[in-house]
């Protein structure tokens, strides 16, 4: 950030968003404009025709999953966020402060999603269907992603602090309940989603989360956090890292 103030020209830099700052809906598109004008124009449109959540003075991004299925019946997949101006500008203001151009908005668990995907391509995770659980800025992110496409997401704030909740056997459970619920609701929408892994993005030991995940839902469970990207040379020794500084490398990689 000194670097980017002192120097002549302003920087561009990506905005991650909180996934309790904005309003998520998955599409299911049958053609995507190579343009992006025209994409985000039909996208816009799609949401107000489901009419899912108001969109006045909100601006739309998104992020487009490969098509899949063949032929006739081959379709784009589209998490779609909307964020209103009012809260935006406020991030827009900051960075311009200190001499940095937003040229790309996004949400964190999506980014730090991409992050794991990409850390873990050799281990075949795009034949996998996946439950993604992030537990960061006071709120449940959950996400179920089908051989790569994104199926279901639902977002939960929590109150309190990550590890206070972790560490709390209440709030624990909530935790359970809400991923036991969404799997249930994901797999109504998508009879053929059949879960068998999960990750969990967060900081702080969730061994007993991961037992419970493990236990109740039958689940192979993997947690995703600083020392898994620690371990490829980022950061230094001694110093405090955490979910933030793992959201910023997401929005860089």
């Amino acid at each position: 950030m000194r670097g980017a103030f002192f120097s002549e020209l302003p920087r561009r830099i990506a905005v991650l968003l909180p996934d309790t700052a904005v309003r998520t809906a998955v599409l299911y598109l049958d053609e995507i404009p190579i343009r992006r004008e025209e994409r985000d124009a039909l996208i816009r449109w799609r949401l107000g025709q489901e009419q899912i959540f108001p969109l006045n003075s909100a601006k739309i991004v998104s992020q487009v999953f490969g098509g899949h299925g063949e032929g006739l019946e081959r379709r784009y997949t589209v998490l779609a966020v909307a964020v209103q101006e009012s809260i935006l500008s406020q991030y827009e203001s900051l960075c311009e402060s200190v001499g940095l151009i937003p040229s790309e908005v996004g949400i964190t668990s999506l980014r730090l999603f991409d992050l794991w995907k990409r850390m873990s391509r050799t281990a075949g995770w795009l034949r996998h269907d996946v439950l993604w659980i992030t537990l960061a800025d006071r709120s449940l992110t959950i996400m179920v992603f089908q051989r790569g496409q994104i199926v279901f997401y639902r977002c939960k704030l929590l109150g309190g602090d990550a590890l206070e909740v972790l560490a709390t056997a209440d709030l624990q459970n909530r935790i359970l309940d809400e991923c036991r619920a969404s799997l249930e609701v994901c797999q109504q929408q998508h009879p053929s989603v059949e879960i068998h892994d999960a990750v969990i993005c967060g900081d702080g030991e969730m061994a007993s989360l991961q037992a419970e995940l493990q236990g109740q839902l039958q689940l192979a469970v993997q947690q995703f956090g600083w020392k898994s990207v620690e371990k490829l040379g980022w950061g230094a020794k001694g110093s405090q890292q955490g979910m933030a500084a793992l959201a910023a490398i997401a929005g860089v990689s």
